[in-house]
């Protein structure tokens, strides 16, 4: 699926990174209580996007070079990889749930 991200939306980035759909996390809560469970989808493409964040990883360091592109740019290359995100979205609308 394509990701960007509030860390680089400034210049609204965007590319497709290849996640599990599926995963099994354990973490710290802010009171110090351990919490563990299983994510699926979005769910677990987020908790892996924020892990990554706190390893020092951005989206763009994972993503399929040849599909990162800034939204609002008007190179010839960036219109193109454009085309094809606008494409992939109507193919794979959000869930309505």
């Amino acid at each position: 699926d394509y990701e960007g991200c509030f860390s680089v939306m400034k210049t609204r980035v965007f590319g497709l990174v290849s996640r599990p759909t599926r995963v099994a996390y354990q973490a710290t809560l802010p009171d110090g209580s351990p919490v563990e469970g299983e994510a699926s989808d979005w769910l677990a493409r987020v908790i892996m996007h924020e892990t990554d964040h706190v390893n020092g990883i951005l989206f763009v360091d994972k993503a399929d070079q040849e599909t990162i592109f800034h939204y609002d740019s008007v190179n010839k290359r960036d219109l193109g990889r454009k085309r094809r995100f606008k494409a992939w979205c109507r193919e794979n609308p959000p869930d309505a749930d």
